[in-house]
């Protein structure tokens, strides 16, 4: 497996998504790499999304589904539906996963951009893309937003 900066990935991939925010964690649930969240949210066991992080891990399948749902204190979460965060979790094969929301408000990330970013991610773990080429890479997938 080869060694990667996380930080960078997901910074860029942050950059792209726009109102977004997202954590890369290890199979034990700590964060790698943590954008436009607070990291003290990590040390708190009661992160709504924990459940739905280990099942993805567990299963190496992707999770989509917004916070309140994806959430064990579901319905508590949100009370407010304009609070409400589309969600996405993607596993990273032998690692952990990578943990991306934004607001449901501004739009939801359609499943075969989903699919591309799974791609991306892969190959980036892999060290088959490397830092240079993310932004590139990036605006295939986001053509209109550019590379961050």
């Amino acid at each position: 497996m080869a060694m990667v900066n996380w930080e960078v990935f997901l910074n860029q991939l942050v950059g792209c998504v726009r109102s977004g925010r997202g954590v890369i964690i290890n199979r034990q649930l700590q964060p790698l790499a943590i954008e436009n969240f607070d990291r003290e949210k990590f040390s708190d066991a009661t992160f709504i999304a924990t459940l739905p992080l280990e099942k993805a891990i567990q299963s190496g399948k992707i999770e989509i589904g917004n916070d309140a749902i994806l959430s064990a204190q579901a319905p508590s979460t949100n009370t407010n539906m304009s609070d409400i965060r589309g969600v996405i979790i993607i596993p990273i094969e032998g690692q952990g996963a990578l943990y991306l929301d934004q607001p449901i408000r501004v739009g939801i990330i359609p499943r075969f951009t989903v699919d591309k970013i799974a791609q991306l991610l892969h190959e980036y773990a892999q060290g088959l893309v490397t830092e240079a080429d993310l932004p590139a890479r990036l605006k295939t997938i986001f053509p209109f937003r550019g590379g961050a």
